[in-house]
């Protein structure tokens, strides 16, 4: 049964699929040009972010470079008598892996490891292959783009009914070996059921209460866990919302759930009073590293706090956690004058929380309005709030 839904996956499912790139074949070809073309949209944005944080670490690899040959001691040995070569005989790096400075009173006092060169490289691959994945995949979508832009607006009835027919009889196999596959494991089940109660019992049942009691005893334990299930169902949607959309350290709408919201409102014109707001905790992995997991995560929920109780989530106004310490707050009305008002608010109070903590928060703000920007499309307003992280306040 592996074997068939692989050869499905492997070998049908890309047959029907480079019939239908092979004949150009859509429903609406300016829907589905429309939709990979927001693809490339959502991958250009993050991209943009992925380049920033790829130059800000070669930048800090080429200062390593530059120190290596400061304080390296060269040495001068002729070749064939015809030149110089230089050989570096020490470098920066055993100062990056020294466990500590000791004071005068041989207290020794840890050193902040956050730059290490492994650490950095580390990051470097992965923001870099995390930008040339995306890279791929718009290039996928361009070839997409490429085949079905000189393609007729709809493909004729004719066509679309082979495609959906094949579409339908592979469905209906891979149901049909789903249920096969319920069935069987029923049935394993039942075996492993039956393996478990063969031990023999001497043990003797007697008739001792009447069955009417147990029937009542049997309506009253139904009825309780039938009205238990039906609270229980109730609540479904709210514990989906919870696991599925939110972030378990601070609370906040994880990165689905503003992904969610971006796309929500992305295929109509947001209001000139909208807002678009990006903060970020640049040393939040430096922080961790210092004072370790449960100490970052106390901040992060300070912080959460605080920009909760300055941006209060409502009908009107998001908060969200993208991820790697980077929050989004989307206000449908917030001027120009109030953002500026509310990010020095954080600033003064989150200094403050800082010093009574023993934690230090490097936070990195940047905004867009749409009325002052002249741009009334939510990832366009998003791009530009994000290229101005750390720029303003």
């Amino acid at each position: 049964m592996k074997d068939e839904f692989q050869f499905i996956r492997d070998v049908e499912l890309r047959q029907l699929f480079s019939e239908i790139l092979a004949g150009k074949i859509t429903k609406n070809r300016d829907l589905l040009l429309n939709k990979y073309k927001n693809r490339n949209n959502n991958l250009e944005i993050s991209n943009s972010a992925s380049s920033f944080e790829i130059d800000r670490i070669r930048r800090i690899i080429g200062a390593y470079e530059e120190a290596m040959g400061e304080f390296g001691v060269s040495s001068g040995t002729t070749l064939d008598g015809e030149g110089d070569e230089t050989v570096w005989q020490n470098n920066v790096l055993p100062d990056v892996y020294d466990n500590g400075n000791q004071d005068e009173d041989g207290n020794w006092t840890p050193v902040d490891r956050t730059a290490e060169y492994d650490q950095l490289l580390m990051k470097y691959i992965e923001d870099r292959t995390f930008y040339e994945h995306n890279l791929i995949e718009t290039e996928y979508n361009n070839y997409v783009l490429e085949v079905f832009h000189s393609a007729p607006s709809s493909s004729s009835e004719e066509e679309q009914k082979v495609v959906q027919a094949e579409i339908a009889r592979l469905a209906e196999k891979i149901n049909r070996l789903q249920t096969i596959y319920y069935e069987t494991n029923d049935e394993y089940n039942e075996y492993l059921g039956a393996q478990n109660i063969v031990m023999l019992s001497s043990v003797r049942m007697t008739e001792r209460f009447p069955i009417l009691i147990f029937t009542v005893l049997i309506v009253i334990v139904f009825g309780a866990l039938g009205c238990a299930g039906a609270a229980l169902f109730g609540r479904i949607e709210d514990f989906i919302e919870y696991y599925a959309f939110t972030n378990k350290v601070d609370g906040l709408p994880n990165r689905a759930k503003c992904d969610q919201y971006i796309k929500s409102r992305e295929n109509r014109p947001i209001p000139e009073g909208f807002a678009c707001i990006v903060c970020k905790l640049a040393n939040l992995q430096a922080e961790n590293a210092r004072l370790g997991r449960e100490a970052g995560d106390q901040m992060l929920k300070d912080f959460v706090a605080i920009l909760t109780s300055v941006f209060a989530p409502s009908d009107k106004l998001f908060v969200g956690n993208n991820g790697v310490g980077q929050y989004l707050i989307f206000a449908e009305a917030l001027p120009q004058e109030q953002v500026y008002a509310a990010l020095f608010q954080i600033g003064v109070v989150l200094e403050e929380k800082s010093k009574d903590r023993g934690y230090q928060i490097d936070l990195q703000c940047g905004f867009a309005c749409a009325g002052e920007e002249e741009c009334y499309y939510i990832r366009e307003l998003l791009s530009t709030a994000m290229k101005r992280v750390g720029k303003e306040a």
